[in-house]
């Protein structure tokens, strides 16, 4: 019997079944660790094999009687931890699928009508639409007449084809203005391909106040009287409603041409009011059509510069930045946004987690584009998806009834002075990776515009 032990025993040896040698597996109950390979070694057990005659099948060869007892090395097994279960040792690591997370939106169960979220604004300064109902100096909704000037002087005079320096404006103008009020709004312009020579010199049209710099000669109704009169024969002034002024650099860096407001002037047409902006680094050589813009949107009661000045998410932030984008809040208050874009929520109904996954302004699809909460009849909380940089949540807090503070330079130190501002984690940046409070509202990112929003 001894004799068949060993032969079994040599069997195993060349067959590899003494034990299964295995990597580190994991699994869902914990880890098994390597263990120690206990295949006896070449001294421990001499058996000759030689094969059979039948196709893979050994047959063994008597073996020396071995008189002496054999003795085994003893193995040391690594023991399982005491919180972890030991598993045989399998053949293969098993392939374990962990279930698909999915992710339900139960925003309807929190959902309140758009008006809820539409605060009045009781404090009121010029056309600063911080809220509703929303007042412009000029319309912002439907047909918003434009004229884009290239007006040159004496002293600074204009040089080179006006439709091929500037003719791109119209076009960026009437398919921008149609895209972001969503079809409520439409920019239409008119540009006069030619230089229009101002009456007198450029130093006759300075704005002191606007650059810091020069002497005032002449009053700003007499400045516009006469650049109306100049434009008059070759523009179709009748229902302008802004007037738009490029001059050749020398007029700015020379001269500190400038004239801005909402002002009355006679023209052929008759009397009638226009605003107007032109000077203060309107001038050849810089990208116009995106500047023009902003500066109509003033007119027409965006406040802008908010919530945070000089970022690139928008239009009203930084004119030159990556997005052309009107925000959620100054859309929703001018009525461009609605029902479709904006989802409101009244912050005392948020009774238990609220998930939902947003669109976003930059691409416009079939979600909504952000969350407005209501905390009080002052202040909402705004939610939107992003894809500037990339997939991005941003949340800002806005007081339809503080002061307006804007400072160029100031950063978000200052922005936070402002009635409208970001809401940043601890590294400072707009852009939420996890999450941010207000109010008593926390807002976490769970990525892929998608939201947990709790109270």
């Amino acid at each position: 019997m001894k004799n068949l032990a060993v032969v079994i025993a040599g069997l195993l040896v060349l067959t590899g079944c003494s034990s299964v040698e295995t990597e580190d597996v994991s699994y869902s109950l914990g880890i098994v660790e390597n263990v120690e390979d206990t295949r006896p070694s070449d001294d421990d057990v001499l058996v000759e094999v030689t094969p059979s005659t039948d196709e893979g099948e050994l047959e063994p060869v008597d073996a020396p009687i071995v008189e002496e007892e054999v003795v085994q090395e003893d193995v040391q097994v690594s023991e399982p931890r005491e919180t972890e279960t030991a598993l045989p040792e399998p053949s293969e690591a098993p392939i374990i699928e962990e279930p698909a997370v999915s992710f339900v939106s139960n925003l309807s169960n929190f959902a309140s009508p758009v008006e809820t979220c539409k605060i009045q604004q009781t404090n009121r300064i010029g056309y600063e639409n911080k809220g509703f109902p929303h007042i412009g100096g000029i319309p912002h909704l439907g047909t918003v007449n434009v004229a884009i000037v290239a007006m040159d002087f004496e002293n600074a005079q204009g040089s080179g084809s006006v439709s091929a320096k500037f003719g791109h404006i119209e076009e960026k103008l009437e398919s921008w203005s149609k895209k972001w009020s969503f079809g409520k709004m439409a920019y239409e312009v008119q540009i006069h391909d030619g230089w229009i020579r101002a009456p007198k010199g450029a130093e006759w049209y300075n704005c002191p106040e606007c650059h810091g710099e020069g002497v005032r000669k002449q009053s700003d109704a007499e400045s516009l009287a006469q650049i109306i009169q100049a434009i008059d024969p070759y523009y179709n002034l009748a229902g302008i409603d802004f007037i738009g002024i490029i001059v050749p650099p020398k007029a700015n860096e020379e001269y500190f041409f400038g004239i801005y407001g909402l002002k009355n002037a006679s023209t052929d047409e008759g009397r009638q009011s226009f605003a107007t902006f032109g000077g203060l680094g309107i001038q050849e050589g810089i990208s116009l059509w995106d500047l023009w813009i902003h500066e109509i949107l003033h007119f027409q009661g965006f406040v802008g510069h908010g919530p945070g000045n000089g970022v690139g998410y928008g239009v009203m932030q930084n004119q030159w930045g990556p997005s052309k984008a009107v925000n959620l809040w100054e859309g929703f208050v001018a009525t461009w946004y609605g029902a479709n874009e904006v989802a409101c929520i009244d912050a005392t109904d948020i009774d238990d987690n609220l998930y939902v996954e947003l669109g976003s302004i930059d691409s416009f699809g079939s979600d909504y584009e952000g969350l407005v909460i209501k905390l009080n009849n002052e202040e909402v909380l705004v939610v939107e998806h992003r894809k500037v940089y990339g997939s991005e949540i941003l949340a800002y807090k806005v007081n339809i009834n503080a002061p307006t503070y804007r400072d160029d330079r100031g950063g978000y130190v200052a922005d936070e002075k402002n009635w409208w501002y970001y809401l940043r984690e601890s590294d400072g940046n707009v852009r939420i990776d996890k999450s941010v409070s207000f109010g008593g509202v926390t807002i976490k990112n769970l990525g892929d515009g998608r939201l947990e929003i709790s109270r």
